[in-house]
């Protein structure tokens, strides 16, 4: 249970909500998974194995970045378009996450995909100076929901606050860098 896991639900519950009834989504996820997430619940809704090779699709769509080549086998394969959201870099960036990071996974899907889908300019940026883009893949900048009321709300201007955007995942050191935010703005009597 992570964010990447979460944004993916978002999209695809409110794709069920929003995208005429045409349409049927199929998932690759265990079904166990596809149970735990609750997504049985959601109409034309179809849960698929990662060993039914058979199934072709008209877009692939991959929510989070791929880490192995068995992954990028199951999605390449399945349809003439291929989308992925590439929420970070961090596995390229932190030691504790690189450490099997294989790189050439991310050329080759940089390469070869039909869009890439960043959340945020800073996230696009990072890949177009670290990674070489195909002139026919398209990276596009896409928020984590579709759904506006996700982003919160505007706070009153008289409130003290610290506004974090992220998640508190670990290798994220949301909580460290509040706290020490904190510190740091009460030393300065701020």
């Amino acid at each position: 249970y992570n964010g990447t896991s979460l944004a993916g639900i978002q999209f695809l519950t409110q794709a069920v909500i929003s995208w005429p009834d045409r349409y049927t989504f199929h998932v690759m996820i265990s079904k166990e998974a596809f149970s735990f997430y609750e997504l049985d619940t959601l109409p034309r809704v179809i849960q698929v194995d990662d060993a039914d090779g058979d199934g072709i699709y008209t877009a692939c769509i991959r929510f989070g970045q791929p880490f192995s080549w068995f992954s990028v086998y199951n999605i390449i394969c399945k349809a003439p378009v291929l989308g992925i959201f590439m929420y970070d870099c961090i596995a390229a960036d932190s030691n504790y996450l690189s450490r099997s990071f294989e790189r050439q996974i991310w050329k080759y899907i940089f390469r070869f995909a039909d869009v890439v889908y960043c959340i945020s300019d800073f996230t696009r940026n990072r890949i177009i100076e670290r990674f070489s883009c195909d002139k026919d893949t398209s990276l596009a900048i896409t928020r984590l929901s579709m759904d506006v009321n996700n982003y919160g709300r505007i706070c009153d201007d008289k409130e003290d606050y610290i506004f974090i955007l992220g998640n508190d995942l670990k290798h994220k050191f949301a909580r460290e860098t509040a706290i020490e935010m904190m510190k740091r703005f009460k030393a300065q009597g701020t």
